[in-house]
């Protein structure tokens, strides 16, 4: 009779540690689904972004008009921050005045712990029909900093001259702002614009403000 109970309560762990194995195994290659799903996603956010910026650019304060912008808008509807109308465009946008706003953000990523949250924010300013001037934001949390960024801004207002760059470290958030002036020249622009939107989308995302910026040499690559 022992022995019989012997071989039940055997019996029991094998299939305990069996359905241990099972649950793990099940676990992890939801872990793993979710990791690949996050990264799909994420490459698809940074790939967006990249052809975001390029439209962006081409967005020129003083010059591009309001039907420019609205091509713009109208191609990244799903980032916009703000509620389209029956027009298809932001709620209280029009040629009079319009303020648009799009965000890229590492959403599954930062939501699996995967890596610090990152975002490429920008904003477009039209008055009477015309763009008057806008601005990019990338920054991400860091280690030592609890957040970084760097910030390119244009405006039809600025005196032509020398583009500005100003670092500033506020509240524990270190900024760099690159100020463009109407007469800045195309290597300028390009330069400023050049941001590591791989940040956007790698496991780990960008830990350090010099990472923010590609290199000179991927610059000219691009």
């Amino acid at each position: 009779m022992l022995a019989v109970n012997g071989n039940i309560c055997t019996r029991k762990r094998s299939h305990t540690a069996l359905a241990l194995v099972v649950a793990t195994a099940v676990s992890l290659a939801l872990a793993a689904g979710g990791v690949f799903a996050a990264l799909r996603a994420a490459r698809r956010t940074a790939s967006e972004a990249g052809r975001f910026v390029k439209d962006f650019i081409a967005l020129e304060p003083g010059r591009s008009t309001f039907d420019d912008a609205v091509r713009v808008a109208k191609a990244y509807q799903n980032r916009w921050e703000g509620i389209p109308t029956d027009q298809g465009l932001p709620s209280g946008c029009n040629w009079g005045r319009c303020d648009l706003a799009f965000i890229f953000e590492n959403s599954w990523l930062h939501h699996l712990r995967l890596a610090p949250p990152t975002a490429l924010y920008a904003s477009v300013h039209i008055s009477e029909g015309v763009v008057t001037s806008h601005y990019v934001l990338f920054g991400s949390a860091g280690e030592k900093m609890p957040f970084f960024e760097v910030m390119v801004t244009e405006s039809r207002t600025v005196p032509p001259g020398e583009a500005r760059r100003v670092r500033t470290l506020k509240r524990n958030t270190w900024q760099e702002v690159i100020e463009l002036t109407p007469d800045a020249t195309v290597s300028q622009r390009e330069q400023a614009y050049a941001f590591n939107l791989s940040c956007l989308s790698k496991i780990g995302g960008c830990r350090t403000r010099d990472e923010l910026l590609l290199p000179h040499s991927e610059q000219k690559s691009r």
